[in-house]
């Protein structure tokens, strides 16, 4: 999964591809798995958006992350995650 998500980031913010300037992630608070390939494919950690996700089991919190074309791409500590 990291590796095809690794593969749709470079196309996003290649000069010959999508050119992008920021990609943001989105996940349900307590998806833990989701966040972990997140983390390791360099998103920062921004925060908690309150009500902002519609699952089947309803509306819930989430996390939010984003990487900007500029970012180094490494693994940086999130506050929600074990290190």
């Amino acid at each position: 999964m990291a590796e095809a998500a690794a593969a749709v980031i470079d196309d996003g913010f290649a000069i010959d591809g999508m050119r992008l300037d920021r990609i943001e992630w989105n996940g349900a608070v307590g998806n833990t798995a989701s966040a972990r390939t997140a983390r390791a494919l360099g998103f920062q950690y921004e925060g908690l958006r309150r009500g902002a996700m519609l699952t089947s089991r309803g509306r819930c919190d989430a996390w939010v992350a984003g990487l900007l074309f500029t970012d180094p791409r490494k693994r940086t500590p999130w506050p929600v995650l074990p290190r």
